[in-house]
């Protein structure tokens, strides 16, 4: 499974309920090398941050849909799909786009230079 591109929702027994069940089960850890666990971890994160992004939008009085929200953050709706299902990485990027326009908090506020 070792790879520079792997698809974070192989981590999941159930790779469907990726990003949109809350309590999902995760491939043991037992015969992953320390990258596939990292990978494993970020698998994770990378989950409940898509959920975390589907709230928002079922919240949302501005996006109605996640092609709303792809097209106000300059995102394709296939990218911004493939995220949200775990299909392709999430990058801090995505993260904080979510963050500042969704108006969700995901990580620690940091000390920012300005």
């Amino acid at each position: 499974m070792v790879s520079d591109r792997y698809v974070p929702r192989r981590f999941a027994i159930d790779d469907q309920l990726f990003g949109k069940e809350r309590v999902i089960k995760w491939k043991s850890i037992e015969n992953l090398d320390d990258i596939e666990v990292g990978q494993w971890r970020a698998a994770q994160i990378q989950h409940h941050a898509a959920l975390a992004i589907r709230a928002a939008l079922t919240r949302s009085a501005r996006y109605h849909s996640v092609a709303d929200y792809a097209r106000a953050v300059d995102v394709s709706e296939r990218r911004m799909a493939e995220l949200l299902r775990g299909d392709i990485v999430m990058r801090l990027e995505d993260i904080a786009t979510a963050e500042r326009v969704l108006k969700i908090r995901f990580l620690l506020n940091a000390e920012t230079d300005r």
